[in-house]
């Protein structure tokens, strides 16, 4: 189940990326070398799509990031400051400024099955802290000469 799931990343980052990586067609390959092998590919995608208009794309990229935290954190140790970055920029806030009805994050398109403004937003605030636990639980393994 976990190599179909590298196996749709790695297609979608083939498609993202309009090329084509050395990814076997079986599903039956070692999770941990095609992670390493292909932990960059993957990360600069979903970092890519948090910034994408849909806020299931977004939940999505955000998803994927906290299954490389779990299976390839060293992958990550590179992309650090761009990972928390992206956090900086996709968390949602509100403006004080902005009366209290509109909701701190409009979206042009909205889906019928998508989940309501404010429950989408605690969803993606929920993934965020996850995310920046998991951003500080590697710190410290993080070498500082790379």
């Amino acid at each position: 189940m976990v190599n179909e799931k590298v196996l749709c990343y790695l297609k979608a980052v083939e498609f993202y990326q309009n090329c084509s990586l050395d990814t076997q067609q079986s599903v039956s390959f070692d999770l941990q070398s095609a992670l390493s092998r292909h932990g960059e590919s993957l990360t600069n995608f979903f970092i890519k799509s948090c910034f994408d208009r849909l806020e299931a794309v977004k939940l999505a990229a955000l998803k994927g990031l906290e299954f490389l935290f779990e299976n390839a954190s060293g992958v990550l140790e590179r992309q650090l400051p761009l990972l928390l970055k992206c956090f900086m920029l996709i968390y949602p806030y509100h403006d004080e400024s902005e009366p209290q009805d509109l909701l701190p994050i409009a979206h042009p398109i909205k889906l019928k099955s998508q989940l309501t403004d404010e429950q989408t937003i605690k969803v993606r605030l929920d993934l965020i802290h996850l995310l920046l636990e998991n951003f500080i639980y590697i710190m410290p393994n993080v070498n500082a000469e790379r």
